[in-house]
């Protein structure tokens, strides 16, 4: 067994605690920015060659996912999205029926999620795709979601698959699309888990910490484990993983659970709650015919050290899966 005891953070990492020591702000520190106590503002982006590739992405999917993996960050703080401004930096390549298609699926992912867009800007692009969009929300009248708000003894839960999207990604470059994967559908329509979000919030009276998983689970461990001075424990033997992860890990010669340690992009979300709560919370997901449980990964501790239980897992598996956005 590897016991890991030291985060290491990524270069992408470590920028954004430059930026958070030097910008001395306030509202640097969780999925968004709080203000006056009600509103709530994320961005995020999509960059051709970056976040999609246009050999396998549909211009519409392209555009649900612009909006998608920006409600989660709202839907890491327990809101409600509301209002969206769009950005789109575009190359001449692209036909006036692609452009279209791409905003009817920013058009459809916002009216799904009742989100009013407000306007934006376009204009041309010299080189790929990039898409980006500035989302406001509104605190949940249950109470707000933060990175800091567990203790020792809380578990720590994540939703979902851990590992999906990197296993759609991986299929997506070496196979190709098939829409019946889930793997595949999770990479290019990551959904966000905005209704779960609530119920955590309701069933937690908002005691709990709350981060998606974008930057994957071992990056947003490191974030909850730098935002409070307590420790955590995984058993990465614990990590929930899709059948499909195992066999395309397998046909890839690696291994599943570096897959689901390191791979980015699932957008589940990962709190830390009073201990087995998340057992009842599991069973009013099923009866409210939720498709999706919440997994215990671990704990968090008294002492102030970072645990990995690895017996699946060796160092040399994190190879170059992470996902790294300055690299």
């Amino acid at each position: 067994m590897v016991n890991n005891n030291q985060f290491i953070p990524s270069d992408e990492y470590k920028f954004i605690n430059y930026l958070s020591a030097n910008l001395d702000s306030q509202y640097i520190g969780d999925d968004c920015a709080l203000i006056d106590n009600n509103y709530l503002i994320t961005s995020d982006c999509q960059i051709e060659g970056t976040h999609f590739s246009l050999d396998y992405a549909k211009p519409y999917e392209i555009g649900l996912r612009l909006v998608y993996v920006n409600i989660s960050d709202i839907a890491a703080m327990g809101g409600i999205p509301k209002y969206i401004q769009i950005m789109l930096n575009v190359p001449e390549k692209l036909s006036q029926y692609f452009l279209k298609q791409l905003y009817q699926g920013i058009i459809d992912a916002c009216k799904k999620y009742k989100i009013k867009i407000t306007g934006g800007n376009i204009a041309k692009s010299n080189y790929n795709l990039a898409l980006s969009a500035t989302l406001i929300g509104l605190k949940h009248d249950l109470g707000i979601a933060t990175r800091n708000h567990f203790r020792p003894g809380y578990d720590i839960v994540v939703t979902g698959d851990c590992g999906l999207s990197h296993t759609g990604l991986w299929h997506l470059n070496n196979i190709g699309r098939n829409p019946r994967l889930n793997s595949v559908i999770r990479h290019l329509q990551p959904i966000p888990r905005l209704a779960e979000a609530w119920i955590l919030l309701a069933m937690t009276n908002a005691k709990l910490a709350l981060i998606d998983t974008s930057d994957s689970i071992y990056e947003t461990l490191g974030h909850i484990y730098q935002a409070n001075s307590y420790g955590i424990n995984i058993n990465v033997d614990n990590l929930p993983l899709n059948h499909e992860t195992f066999t395309y890990a397998q046909m890839a010669n690696c291994n599943p659970y570096a897959w689901a340690l390191y791979g980015g992009e699932d957008y589940e979300l990962l709190a830390c709650m009073e201990a087995n709560l998340y057992q009842d919370i599991n069973k009013a997901l099923k009866k409210q015919n939720f498709l999706i449980q919440l997994n215990k990964i671990g704990e968090v501790t008294k002492n102030n050290s970072f645990d990995l239980n690895e017996s699946k897992l060796l160092k040399k598996d994190k190879q170059s899966i992470s996902f790294e956005h300055l690299k």
